[in-house]
């Protein structure tokens, strides 16, 4: 959840973060991929979700699927 506040204070609108051990799985509405990737906000959400215990952090390509299961 506070990996998922960080994307949404950054002005994600629908963002899901997945928990893969230590992968953080970031699912987002593919309309903002090109947002996402934008630097400064890029660096933003992976130093976050570092210091948060992450290890990786991954931008699913499928992008956001309501009800998606954490696998």
């Amino acid at each position: 959840e506070q990996a998922e506040n960080t994307i949404i204070d950054l002005g994600f609108k629908t963002c899901r973060v997945r928990c893969h051990g230590k992968v953080a799985r970031i699912e987002i509405d593919p309309v903002d991929f090109e947002k996402i990737l934008n630097e400064k906000i890029r660096l933003v959400i992976n130093n976050k979700l570092k210091a948060s215990g992450f290890s990786y952090v991954a931008l699913d390509m499928e992008g956001y699927v309501m009800g998606g299961l954490s696998y």
